[in-house]
């Protein structure tokens, strides 16, 4: 059994365990290391947290360009000058003999400068995730806090004391202590309404080096003896505090990069996704409205139709009954004064009479070219399939072509404006056929189809290819937008079928 589940750990599990005993050992050697020499082990533990605060700054200042989260680069320019202030702090203890005019205060001192930087900092980057930082004005602005921080404390000594020997802690460093934790306190806070911002396991990571920092903080309030076990207790949590934020930021930054910038692009590809679907929302609803307005215009389309061809029946009746009777009565009536006139009046006077006479004829030809034009009485009288055949053959004898019509003549009675635009599409297509096919035969079919009525016009003149016929202009060319629209306009539709030498084929499809 043992075996078995030794062969089944992967590597990975082995590498854990090797990091585990590693930092065990390291732990070992910093208790060893206190029981040698105190001062050696302070040593060791300061220089850990300073190799590790440089770190940081290197990682986040040389990857200013490529992450777009100011909250690394804002904390590794602050880790810079709280690790300078450790140094100092390391050089400044007791039995380090570096400033031997400065007492053992002056170590507890910088202990408190640096962590209320620290603190302070880690409290105030969260504000920087997605606003503009200028790195250098930040550099700029932590160089002259740390300059007048050493001034206070090495040349004006204007710093308020933190330790006294044989006394303890004075009441400002514990006051201090306690602030810097609650601040620390609000950081986490802050950090986790900005949870989204990381990547889950970099989060987790600065949040668990905040808490032991504070437990650090909280263990150096209490400690009477800078070499007694309160102070080795917070030194060690200190080296736990900066290990884990190596693991957040140095680790990360080397060995998985793209843990910083995850991040970036899962906030940018949601924001993305966002802005996408809002613009398929918007495309949708233009859609609908364009799709409504293209209805309601078919609609109005429709009516106006309607409207013009019972204003057409209207006014070619109008011209029928009155002008058209009017003329014809004067004709009979010029016809028997010119007979009257042949036996009493003079060759002049019958002259004049003809010319009358034909005068009337022609206005009376025109008038009724014009109400076929506006709409034929035809189609009102006897229906669509008797008026295109009218149409075809007066066709026939002004263009010399054959015109064939196939027509449904059971075809009932349609929609005034559904008639009135197929008519005007067969006017439309023999027209074009005359003009641009050089056809010598046409045929034209009327079907009905269950709810619906097929159109169709076809000659066997030049065609064109239909699969190239792509442009407005050209369609317009053939008046075959024309044709289009009048299909579209009663809720039909058009089909173009044409090829080179084979003629074309116009198929209109409307509803009954």
């Amino acid at each position: 059994m043992r075996g078995i589940r030794l062969s089944s750990m992967r590597g990975s599990d082995y590498y854990k365990i090797f990091v585990a005993l590693f930092w065990l050992l390291i732990l070992g050697g910093f208790y060893f290391s206190k029981l040698y020499s105190y001062v050696l082990f302070h040593s060791l533990v300061e220089i850990f947290s300073i190799v590790i605060a440089f770190g940081v700054f290197m990682i986040a200042w040389n990857s200013r360009r490529i992450i777009d989260n100011n909250f690394i680069l804002f904390v590794g320019i602050a880790y810079f000058f709280v690790g300078w202030i450790d140094l100092l702090h390391t050089l400044s203890y007791k039995g380090m003999n570096v400033f031997k005019e400065f007492n053992t205060d002056i170590a507890s001192q910088l202990w408190i400068a640096g962590r209320f930087m620290e603190s302070i900092s880690l409290f105030i980057a969260p504000l920087f995730f997605r606003k503009r930082l200028k790195p250098k004005i930040i550099f700029a602005g932590y160089f002259f806090i740390t300059i007048c921080i050493m001034s206070f404390i090495f040349y004006f000594r204007i710093f308020p004391d933190c330790f006294i020997e044989g006394r303890g802690l004075t009441g400002f460093k514990i006051a201090s202590e306690y602030l810097i934790s609650s601040i620390l306190a609000c950081a986490v806070i802050s950090l986790y309404r900005h949870r989204d911002e990381f990547d889950k396991d970099v989060f987790s990571l600065i949040v668990s080096s905040i808490l032991l920092t504070i437990a650090s903080e909280l263990c150096l309030t209490f400690y009477t003896n800078v070499y007694g076990l309160s102070n080795f207790a917070g030194h060690i949590f200190k080296v736990a505090s900066f290990y884990f934020m190596y693991k957040a930021i140095i680790e990360t930054g080397l060995e998985r990069p793209y843990r910083f910038l995850l991040r970036d692009f899962q906030v940018g590809e949601a924001a993305l996704k966002h802005h996408q679907e809002e613009l398929e929302r918007l495309v949708e609803e233009r859609t609908n409205e364009l799709r409504a307005t293209n209805e309601q215009l078919i609609e109005v389309s429709k009516k106006i139709g309607e409207a013009e061809d019972i204003e057409r029946q209207r006014i070619s009746r109008e011209l029928h009954d009155t002008v058209g009777q009017n003329l014809t009565a004067l004709a009979i009536s010029l016809n028997i004064l010119g007979s009257k006139f042949l036996q009493e009046t003079p060759e002049a006077v019958r002259l004049r009479v003809d010319d009358a006479l034909a005068m009337v004829e022609e206005t009376t030809e025109n008038i009724r070219s014009v109400i076929s034009r506006l709409r034929p009485p035809v189609l009102d009288d006897y229906g669509l399939s008797a008026a295109v055949r009218s149409f075809g053959e007066q066709f026939s004898v002004r263009t010399n072509i054959d015109f064939v019509f196939e027509g449904d003549e059971s075809l009932p009675k349609l929609n005034i404006y559904i008639e009135g635009a197929l008519f005007r599409i067969t006017q439309e297509a023999l027209n074009n056929a005359a003009k641009h096919a050089r056809a010598s035969k046409i045929i034209v079919s009327l079907k009905k189809n269950e709810d619906r009525v097929t159109l169709t016009v076809k000659d066997d003149g030049v065609g064109f290819d239909s699969a190239k016929i792509t442009d407005v202009k050209r369609l317009d060319k053939w008046g075959l937008t024309n044709i289009m629209e009048r299909a579209m306009s009663v809720g039909g539709r058009c089909h173009i079928e044409s090829s080179p030498g084979k003629g074309a084929q116009i198929i209109v499809e409307a509803p009954l």
